[in-house]
């Protein structure tokens, strides 16, 4: 079997070798900086939970805004009213597939190349600056039929934007945190989006009882005005990191791969996990199932709730709120719990749980 070229000597095993090198030797990290990290997450939650799950998504985009007058005119019951929104739905869905396979083949080597020029921290400014301006653009997608491909196309191009600077964000862990603290670390950044989702959410509900302060909403104004307090809010709260959160050093100083070259190293790697750490290649794969399904529940969680269990718009976003205080209590928990018990016996718990719950949903629909 041919030797691997030499540009894979910095390849996914070290970096995976970063996280551990100094788990004899305990390192102060400032709290300052440990803080500053998770507030990222605070600043970017309100894309997923309020633009892409609950609100912008599931209340206006697949909603009989986009569809012709004399089709939104008809009963909700109406067969073809039905099936208009139906189309919606499935377009939007498509849309969303499309940004999975984007993620599936443009996140690996991008975070790979940060990995390699030692510029993670330089990157998740970039596609932090960039979501923000999907957000920003969302304002443009008028409660018109001809303006739903563009609303569903932005809102795809910002989840790319968002995984990809997710790939770095979650790269600088290893900054904030130590072989012993960083289940507790990672908990803190999960729990912090949760509770900034939540305040977003809250903020959306006091406006809409406010009636928007008299405010004309007519054209989906509200909902557009929301995408950009999500964008304005998303810069504000990254500030934080980008102050106070040092960038890690290079991987490969001095070594350069090109964007396509990228692939071929990332083949070697994969390769060379399944050789020599067969256990860390499985539970790649398994990541990876886990996050297309969790992308999907994203995607429609509040599609379904407006859909498919008649929630209105109060109660989807009360729903919400709910989803969300539980999410980001549990994971604030689960992170001791990771730093204690392991993190496999986490996972296992969790996804069981959410398998078993799923089924008793849909079995007592």
């Amino acid at each position: 079997m041919p030797t691997p070229p030499p540009t894979t000597d910095t390849d996914a095993l070290e970096s995976l070798a970063v996280l551990f090198q100094d788990s004899t030797e305990e390192r102060h990290v400032p709290r300052k900086q440990v803080i500053s990290w998770a507030f990222w997450d605070w600043a970017t939650q309100p894309f997923n939970s309020v633009i892409l799950t609950f609100v912008f998504a599931a209340l206006y985009l697949v909603s009989d805004s986009f569809l012709p007058a004399d089709v939104a005119s008809l009963p909700d019951d109406s067969p073809v009213k039905e099936a208009a929104l139906a189309d919606l739905t499935s377009g939007y869905g498509l849309v969303t597939t499309i940004a999975g396979l984007l993620i599936l083949f443009l996140a690996p080597v991008l975070g790979q190349q940060a990995d390699r020029r030692g510029s993670k921290k330089r990157w998740l400014f970039v596609f932090t600056m960039l979501l923000a301006l999907t957000q920003f653009a969302l304002f443009f997608v008028y409660a018109q039929p001809v303006f739903f491909w563009y609303g569903a196309a932005v809102l795809a191009v910002g989840a790319v934007i968002s995984e990809i600077a997710g790939v770095n964000y979650n790269a600088l862990l290893v900054q904030v945190s130590t072989p012993k603290t960083v289940g507790k670390v990672s908990g803190l950044g999960w729990g912090m989006g949760y509770i900034g989702g939540i305040v977003a959410l809250v903020i959306v509900v006091a406006l809409t009882f406010a009636d928007w302060f008299g405010m004309d909403t007519s054209d989906g104004l509200a909902y557009r005005l929301i995408a950009v307090g999500c964008g304005v809010w998303t810069i504000l709260f990254s500030i934080p990191l980008f102050r106070n959160v040092p960038e890690p050093p290079p991987s490969a100083p001095g070594q350069s791969v090109g964007f396509f070259r990228s692939y071929v190293v990332l083949v070697h790697d994969i390769a060379r996990l399944f050789r020599e750490h067969r256990p860390t290649f499985w539970f790649l794969i398994a990541s990876a199932v886990y996050r297309d399904g969790l992308a999907g529940v994203f995607a429609f969680g509040g599609v379904l709730a407006a859909v498919a269990f008649g929630f209105g718009p109060t109660d989807v976003i009360l729903f919400a709120i709910a989803a969300n205080v539980v999410a980001g209590l549990s994971t604030i928990i689960a992170g001791r719990f990771d730093d204690r018990f392991g993190a496999k016996a986490v996972i296992v718990v969790a996804l069981t749980t959410l398998v078993v719950v799923a089924f008793v949903v849909f079995a007592f629909h």
